[in-house]
């Protein structure tokens, strides 16, 4: 719901509704909208950082490794269109905006690693 409405367009209800739970399920397991997206962005990150971390696996020389590299991390950020929570699009609070600062840090760190 995030990746598809934002952080200010999707309501609590919108994403019970998509997980086929009720509102006070959600509010069992996260204090408010934005723990909510803090954790999606978290899983989101694993993702994206195990993408950029397999791209050193790949053999052959730098043109194709390059190649592949690019191919998918394109094919991972276009399905979900995920980067859109790493953009900066909507400022939503100085918590969220740091956590969004260290993900990025963490993948610039693994893509010069590669």
């Amino acid at each position: 719901m995030f990746t598809d409405k934002g952080f200010q367009s999707t309501s609590m209800d919108d994403i019970a509704a998509a997980a086929g739970v009720t509102k006070p399920v959600l509010y069992q397991h996260f204090d408010s909208k934005e723990s909510l997206y803090v954790e999606v962005l978290d899983i989101i990150a694993e993702s994206m950082l195990a993408e950029v971390r397999a791209l050193g696996d790949h053999e052959g020389d730098t043109t194709s490794r390059v190649r592949s590299g690019l191919h998918r991390f394109y094919q991972f950020v276009a399905l979900d269109n995920s980067l859109r929570l790493f953009t900066g699009h909507e400022v939503i609070s100085e918590a969220v905006q740091e956590r969004v600062g260290e993900v990025l840090d963490r993948l610039a760190i693994e893509l010069a690693g590669c």
